[in-house]
């Protein structure tokens, strides 16, 4: 059995929280730092959490308009909560201000 398997996924998940506490409180508007709160969000969806995924990237989807990633991982998040009105107009928004 491999370590994500004996349950370690959650250990790592708990450490990588606080961190991502940590980090929230210290990033301020740094672009730098909420680009590393996003990978949060990224680490948070591929263990199937995704309502912290949610809390990790709104304050990095708000703080940076000009980046389609943070928006487009927070409507993820959020579809995958069946939060669908709230993915979707994400979606909608982010395709009309990023086209390509």
């Amino acid at each position: 059995m491999s370590a994500w398997g004996a349950g370690l996924s959650e250990e790592i998940f708990w450490a990588i929280s606080v961190a991502m506490g940590l980090a929230m409180r210290s990033a301020g508007h740094n672009g730098r730092a909420l680009a590393w709160i996003s990978g949060f969000g990224v680490v948070a969806l591929a263990l199937n959490k995704p309502d912290a995924a949610a809390i990790a990237l709104l304050p990095a989807a708000n703080a940076s308009p000009m980046h389609a990633e943070p928006r487009l991982l927070l409507a993820r998040a959020l579809g995958a909560l069946d939060r669908w009105a709230e993915a979707h107009a994400i979606m909608i928004e982010t395709s009309a201000a990023f086209p390509d």
